[in-house]
């Protein structure tokens, strides 16, 4: 990837032909297993326009991926803002393998309880509403009930959005993956 031109990648994330944005992006995307690696702009949800409605899941996943673990953007981004962009990108096309990508990156987190707290925050701004999203959430937090170094943080970040009385369809849904003493704490939260 040393032979890579980052002004030729910025410009064919931003053509018109979905066969060119696709083929930047799954070249950016084996940039992430590969050295060296060339600085280059976040691709932001924006590239996903040429596609039109829905986008293809693969590409879809392609420009999460990009955005969570290329190592080399210009300006730099923290985990905050990679992690704000992927879920940009990776709730309005709902479940699937977007929001896996998103689990999969605050799972591997160093610190994984921040990484956690930063995503339930920056869920809350995003006030999801529309059905694909919600489900994109839920799946999300069900991942990372899952893993043992998320599953308190979550919880503890689902018993706040209990007590404001938010993304209560979301927490009903995520019922199952929840201890009984973790679902009535919850559920005291939102009373």
């Amino acid at each position: 990837m040393g032979d890579v031109d980052p002004k030729r990648l910025a410009e064919q994330l931003s053509a018109s032909a979905p066969e060119v944005v696709a083929s930047a992006l799954a070249e950016l995307e084996r940039g992430t297993l590969r050295r060296p690696v060339v600085p280059v702009p976040m691709p932001r949800a924006g590239v996903l326009d040429v596609f039109g409605d829905p986008p293809p899941e693969e590409v879809v996943t392609s420009l999460v991926a990009v955005q969570l673990d290329y190592p080399l953007f210009d300006p730099p981004a923290d985990d905050d803002e990679r992690m704000a962009a992927a879920l940009e990108v990776a709730l309005p096309f709902g479940p699937g393998q977007p929001a896996y990508e998103v689990a999969r990156f605050v799972r591997a987190s160093r610190d994984a309880p921040s990484a956690v707290e930063e995503l339930m925050r920056l869920l809350l701004d995003a006030d999801v509403e529309d059905p694909a999203g919600l489900d994109a959430v839920a799946q999300i937090l069900d991942l990372l009930l899952e893993a043992e170094r998320t599953h308190d943080a979550t919880v503890l970040g689902l018993h706040r959005w209990a007590f404001r009385g938010r993304y209560v369809s979301v927490i009903e849904d995520l019922g199952a993956a929840l201890s009984d003493a973790e679902r009535d704490r919850i559920r005291q939260a939102g009373d």
